[in-house]
């Protein structure tokens, strides 16, 4: 993740002239230190609280500061708060009697009186989003929060404030201050002139409307829950407050993107393995899916040649906005992929550092183990999933679970991987659209492979078998001498026994005896992209079959290279997929 140096925040302003025509960009305050705002310092008897929008009110907390009646705007009036011009109108439907600033509080896109209630304290229900602004508009190589800001299509990732003073507010007030009250550690205040950004160094000088945009530079964290709130004060010449009020915005969380939406780019990498064949099978069936295929990544370290575990993408929307797509990088030590995917619309980010496992946990930190079901029941945006090996205790990165457990909304849980040579989540079962678009989960299964090959399905498979049925429908482990109570999967989302179709597969020694079919790939357009390395005809038919009650066709690929290294089709690929749902704010769960 960024620095702890690094600030947070960014705060543009754009002020309405009286008229109502937009003017230039004007500044907010002046930085110092780690962009801490150069804010109205109240001096007197108590600090301000929030004021009154009705006519003739008071300041409601803190210290009683002038009433200021709304004055009504004619022809030729003053203007909206500002002294002289023509009329204006409200975003709020009517004049403030002393200072109203909002955000986007109802999530419509719009700023505007519905935003008025509730806007000074965010909830899942309620409240104002801002962009963690780490793509890389202007093409330099760096996020954009990295160099103060951009210009032009970064705009577009900003979230919107308006302030909006009364006039005699207006008239009186010679600064307005804005403080980030919370977020300041993780603040940048900048002035946008044209095309050019350059850092803030006054207070706003007083006019009736001032829009305001935001944008932060990292997600929420066990160590900040990504709240900025901030507050704004009209002082007047002899620095004394007139009149104050706030906003409480949350950055909005990285989600990331179940298996089972269609994909806008496959990645693929080549140059460690020779893998020509698997290129070209996986080429025809991203062709017959009607998707794109990324020109190989060209590497030398064979850990890169796995694909699915160097990177983990999802993404962060503003809503009604187009999404921000997000590209998390593995910690391997051997990752430098995910960077070269940062561009306009692409995010980097980093979550942890490689913590050096070994043994039969060596691969635990890679993202082949991490992953997320589509939406289901009480979880609209799906929960995330990630293995465990219940026999060591060893988990999945913690920091990268504490991670998106700050996220909430997708509130991560534990699959035991124990059994597997790899021990990766993306082995035992994945997600796929059915027909009736309620997802179905695909599972692994020995007794489907005994009922084709009854004589051997022996102790070692029937074994196996229990642990899956386990992770399905619940029971119990023994962890580091404790024993631990297990919900199953299935209850953990949602789901019965009717949304799983179970795909025949033998293991030996914790690795599949032929191409493990849910360790495919879902490419849309109805195709379903799986291994056929030793796959005989019996299997073959029986995926196919069960695979096409589900409305999906397979296109079998040549994996003979991957199979041979203890991996399939989905850990040698990625995918940028598209949203589960079209704005997320309309799919929240029911968490505070």
């Amino acid at each position: 993740m960024t620095s702890a140096s690094e600030c947070h925040t960014n705060l543009y302003v754009k002020r309405v002239e009286p008229s109502g025509v937009w003017g230039r960009w004007s500044r907010v305050g002046s930085l110092a230190g780690l962009c801490v705002v150069a804010a109205c310092s109240v001096e007197g008897p108590a600090a301000v609280g929030a004021s009154s929008n009705g006519a003739g009110g008071e300041v409601t907390s803190g210290a009683v500061v002038t009433s200021v009646e709304a004055t009504s705007v004619g022809a030729g009036g003053a203007g909206s708060g500002g002294a002289g011009g023509g009329a204006a109108s409200s975003v709020f439907g009517v004049l403030p009697a002393a200072l109203v600033v909002s955000g986007d509080t109802d999530r419509d896109g719009d700023i505007d009186a519905d935003d008025l209630d509730g806007r000074s304290a965010f909830t899942w229900k309620r409240g104002a989003f801002l962009l963690a602004n780490v793509d890389d508009d202007d093409g330099d190589g760096k996020a954009d929060h990295a160099v103060d800001g951009s210009s032009g299509k970064d705009l577009e990732d900003l979230a919107r404030l308006r302030i909006e003073l009364g006039s005699e507010v207006a008239e009186k007030a010679s600064r307005v201050t804005v403080e980030l009250v919370t977020g300041a550690a993780h603040a940048h205040l900048f002035e946008v002139l044209g095309a050019s950004v350059e850092p803030l160094e006054a207070a706003l000088v007083p006019a009736g409307s001032l829009d305001l945009a935001l944008e932060a530079a990292r997600f929420a964290g066990p160590d900040w829950k990504g709240d900025v709130r901030v507050v704004v004060t009209a002082v007047d010449g002899a620095d004394a407050p007139i009149a104050s009020d706030e906003v409480t915005l949350r950055v909005a969380p990285m989600l990331l993107l179940p298996s089972s939406t269609s994909p806008l780019a496959v990645h693929v990498a080549t140059g460690a393995y020779s893998n020509a064949s698997f290129l070209v099978d996986l080429g025809a069936a991203v062709t017959k899916a009607g998707t794109k295929l990324l020109s190989p990544y060209a590497t030398t370290k064979w850990q890169e040649m796995w694909m699915q575990d160097t990177l983990e993408i999802g993404y962060a929307q503003l809503p009604g906005k187009a999404p921000m797509h997000v590209a998390l990088r593995a910690n391997r030590g051997q990752d430098t992929y995910a960077a070269t995917l940062l561009g306009p619309d692409m995010g980097y980010l980093v979550v942890g550092a490689p913590r050096g496992t070994s043994g039969g946990d060596a691969w635990v930190d890679w993202y082949g183990n991490l992953e997320v079901s589509p939406p289901v029941p009480g979880w609209p945006l799906g929960r995330i999933y990630y293995g465990h090996n219940t026999s060591t205790g060893m988990k999945l990165h913690p920091d990268v679970v504490a991670f998106f457990e700050a996220q909430e909304l997708q509130s991560p849980f534990w699959v035991d991987t124990s059994w597997l040579t790899i021990k990766h989540v993306d082995e035992i079962f994945t997600f796929v659209p059915g027909k009736e678009k309620k997802p179905k989960l695909l599972v692994v299964s020995p007794r489907e492979a005994g009922k084709l090959y009854p004589s051997y399905y022996g102790p070692y498979n029937k074994g196996l078998q229990a642990k899956i049925d386990t992770t399905l429908l619940g029971g119990s482990y023994v962890v580091a001498g404790k024993t631990v109570s297990y919900e199953g999967v299935l209850a953990l989302l949602g789901l019965t026994k009717d949304d799983v179709v179970e795909l025949p597969l033998f293991y030996t020694s914790g690795h599949s005896d032929w191409s493990n079919p849910v360790n495919g790939l879902f490419l849309g357009g109805g195709v379903f992209a799986a291994g056929e390395t030793s796959i005989f005809e019996p299997e073959r038919k029986v995926t196919a079959e069960r695979l096409a009650t589900l409305g999906l066709s397979v296109f079998w690929i040549d994996d003979a290279v991957y199979q041979n290294n203890l991996g399939n089709v989905h850990c040698a690929t990625n995918a940028t997929r598209a949203l589960a749902v079209p704005d997320f704010t309309k799919a929240l769960p029911s968490v505070p």
